[in-house]
């Protein structure tokens, strides 16, 4: 009798003593879930969510959104981003400041700000991927407001 099918083949194989290896598929390579698109929002909407999310002051929310949504934040553009804010001129102290605070309270989140030598400061790869997965997650709890239906003919009151 010819065997006609692997399993068939495998069984005879192992039903004459002989070792039988099947091969498992090969994994591929371990990636990231994707984190679901973001709802548009504007700066300061953004800004408000990461206040309410990361118990940010509105300062700290505000250079976080700038580090956020560039390649990285020179000193002087989030000096001036804050100035701006604030209504008045701060100096690279307060910079410095704000994102220690910054650093000590987004922690816990396992987001880093890294320093970026002779430039000014940013978000690795990890740390925005953070950011957006804690976002989305609170995204999830918005329910966006749907436009009122005009009432039909047959709802109207005729008084």
């Amino acid at each position: 009798m010819q065997p006609t099918s692997i399993k068939q083949l495998i069984q005879e194989a192992v039903n004459q003593g002989q070792v039988v290896m099947v091969p498992t598929p090969a994994k591929p390579p371990s990636q990231r879930p994707t984190t679901p698109p973001l709802r548009n929002r504007s700066e300061a909407s953004l800004t408000a969510a990461f206040c309410l999310l990361f118990k940010l002051t509105r300062s700290e929310s505000h250079i976080l959104v700038q580090l956020l949504m560039h390649d990285y934040g020179a000193k002087e553009d989030l000096r001036n981003a804050e100035s701006t804010l604030v209504g008045r001129s701060v100096t690279d102290n307060t910079v410095q400041t704000i994102i220690c605070a910054l650093r000590k309270k987004l922690k816990p989140y396992n987001v880093r700000i890294v320093t970026i030598p002779s430039l000014g400061y940013g978000l690795d790869k990890d740390a925005r991927y953070r950011i957006r997965t804690i976002l989305a997650r609170y995204d999830t709890g918005f329910v966006p407001k749907r436009p009122r239906s005009k009432p039909k003919a047959a709802e109207q009151h005729v008084e």
